[in-house]
């Protein structure tokens, strides 16, 4: 369902893409008949990204890619785009993100649309699993990959690139997965919760956030669905093992200047930890397994305030009376129900 409303001069919409229910709150620099377009732009990117993105549709453009290895195909500027992308993040992270986790999601019983199976030792080594032709944007795949690590925070760059055309404040929220610019209501810095990985009614922490960034979060309880051996599992899979992974996080929120930044960051972190080093700018925030609390590195625009106990941490429906909290990961009835197929 989608809608659109305006709140003193400001824009708000919802809708869902991507498996996600995305929510935009805008501040056009214009106000006019022009800027009542505005919702419908953004809409119309996620649409675009999903119908190219998606392993779940059946007609989707990665879907076909997945069903052609071993064959070089010309693919559409998002295509593209995503899976240069993948490509650095797997390269970036020495394996640690790799989109070709999709055999494992399908096993685990987290399926989409159905794929062709891995061609020879090209498919499953930590080799080449890709090649791509720049001249011009032709890929040929060894394995089916999955864009789901980056597909979400890039249609959020794209559509935060239209915005930046038509506003000056604004923040787009994709399933929790965030961008955003400028102030929000009252000239002040914008709020966004973190959700509790233990109870979709509370909130971990509230970051007080300003100029521009993104905030991502990682979390086991995001996605979770029974597996075929009737244990739970999450989609955060560890190439090492081809399994859901971690190492005794609950939940890890990245705050950075790109959402496919912070997005890929989260993951690996959640896989692996945080490490001994976090980039100037970056700040990370982690909930354990047992329920602490940490942060780490740091970025001058991100404020922080943390409390995770079930008792005494804010309360997640205040994040309904907008102005007050968009949700970084809130989970939903849904998530924490087993998959039903609906869902990126």
């Amino acid at each position: 369902m989608s809608g659109h409303t305006e709140i003193a001069n400001w824009v708000r919409s919802s809708f869902r893409a991507l498996g996600s229910r995305v929510e935009l709150i805008a501040r056009p620099l214009f106000s006019g008949a022009a800027d009542a377009d505005l919702a419908a732009l953004v809409q119309a990117e996620f649409t675009a990204c999903e119908r190219t993105l998606s392993r779940f549709l059946p007609d989707s453009e990665l879907v076909r890619l997945n069903q052609s290895l071993t064959q070089r195909k010309p693919v559409s500027k998002r295509l593209w785009e995503a899976i240069v992308l993948a490509v650095d993040a797997y390269h970036a992270t020495k394996g640690v993100f790799d989109p070709r986790v999709i055999t494992a999601l399908h096993d685990l019983g987290y399926q989409g649309a159905a794929f062709d199976v891995a061609v020879g030792a090209h498919g499953m080594t930590r080799k080449e699993c890709v090649k791509m032709w720049p001249e011009d944007e032709s890929v040929l795949l060894y394995a089916p990959i999955d864009l789901g690590g980056v597909g979400k925070s890039y249609a959020l760059e794209r559509a935060a690139a239209i915005l930046d055309q038509h506003a000056r404040d604004y923040l787009l929220s994709a399933g929790g997965d965030i961008v955003y610019a400028g102030t929000g209501s009252g000239d002040e810095p914008w709020r966004i919760g973190v959700g509790s990985p233990f109870d979709a009614a509370r909130l971990a922490a509230t970051l007080q956030v300003a100029g521009r960034g993104a905030v991502c979060t990682s979390a086991a309880s995001k996605k979770r669905w029974l597996g075929p051996d009737g244990n739970q599992r999450h989609h955060l899979i560890d190439p090492a093992t081809m399994t859901s992974g971690g190492c005794g996080l609950a939940s890890v929120t990245v705050i950075t200047d790109r959402p496919t930044k912070a997005e890929v960051m989260s993951k690996v972190i959640f896989l692996r930890g945080l490490p001994g080093r976090i980039e100037t700018g970056i700040k990370v925030l982690v909930v354990t397994e047992d329920g602490n609390v940490a942060e780490a590195g740091g970025a001058d625009d991100v404020l922080v305030w943390t409390d995770v106990s079930p008792e005494t941490g804010p309360d997640a429906t205040e994040r309904l009376a907008w102005p007050y909290t968009i949700v970084s990961d809130a989970p939903t009835a849904d998530d924490y129900a087993d998959y039903r197929g609906d869902s990126e």
